[in-house]
């Protein structure tokens, strides 16, 4: 992994994959960690 990376994932405070971050106007709105079935990806992403 490189530094880049390193650096994103401390600014978003990732600490575990799979985590999914939805981003507004540059600004993390919402978090999940782990997965997540088909359905429950649909309603996050339509929040």
């Amino acid at each position: 992994m490189n530094l880049y990376r390193l650096l994103l994932a401390a600014a978003f405070g990732i600490e575990s994959i799979p985590t999914l971050i939805l981003i507004k106007d540059g600004k993390a709105i919402a978090k999940s960690v782990g997965y997540i079935d088909k359905s429950s990806l649909i309603k996050f992403i339509e929040r």
